[in-house]
């Protein structure tokens, strides 16, 4: 597997929107991991993760994963009312796919090419998932409580999304 080091526009200010994003909603202490650069398990899905298709002038998948602890915790500071443990739990998935729009959204309405479109976000639940794809980028945090990773996997053929997903060996 293969990753470029450098940053893409797009995959850059996917990340300054979510780290801005998640401070906003009271994640100050985000950690910035250095991600391997190979290997499968660099490629890994958490628990719950959210896939949101690129499409126009530039062409990929944005996919936003969390660990449970994470995607509850982000439950939590999302609601405006609190909510406790158990509602945490049941709105993460849905929670989750809301703040990868945001994201997403916010990033590409910050760039000057008018021209990109996102899908509908697609929310994948999954245990042992991971992301098979020849050319990616992915930025893995910590927080607090729990962890995250971004990937932006640009469309190289027109098969290449089709394929992302795929089944780990446990």
């Amino acid at each position: 597997m293969e990753s470029n080091p450098a940053r893409t526009p797009l995959f850059a200010a996917i990340l300054e929107t979510a780290e801005r994003y998640l401070h906003q909603l009271g994640f100050n202490q985000l950690v910035s991991v250095p991600s391997q650069r190979t290997g499968v398990d660099a490629l890994l899905l958490e628990d719950v993760t959210v896939f949101i298709q690129i499409s126009g002038s530039v062409q990929g998948g944005f996919l936003f994963t969390a660990d449970p602890a994470f995607a509850r915790l982000l439950a939590k500071r999302f609601m405006v009312d609190p909510i406790c443990d158990l509602e945490a739990a049941q709105y993460a998935v849905e929670v989750v796919a809301e703040v990868s729009n945001v994201i997403a959204g916010n990033a590409l309405n910050a760039g000057e090419d008018q021209t990109v479109f996102l899908g509908n976000p697609l929310m994948i639940l999954s245990r042992s998932m991971g992301i098979r794809a020849a050319v990616y980028e992915v930025q893995t945090y910590t927080a607090d409580q729990g962890l995250f990773r971004c990937f932006f996997i640009p469309m190289m053929d027109k098969t290449e999304l089709a394929r992302v997903v795929m089944m780990q060996a446990e």
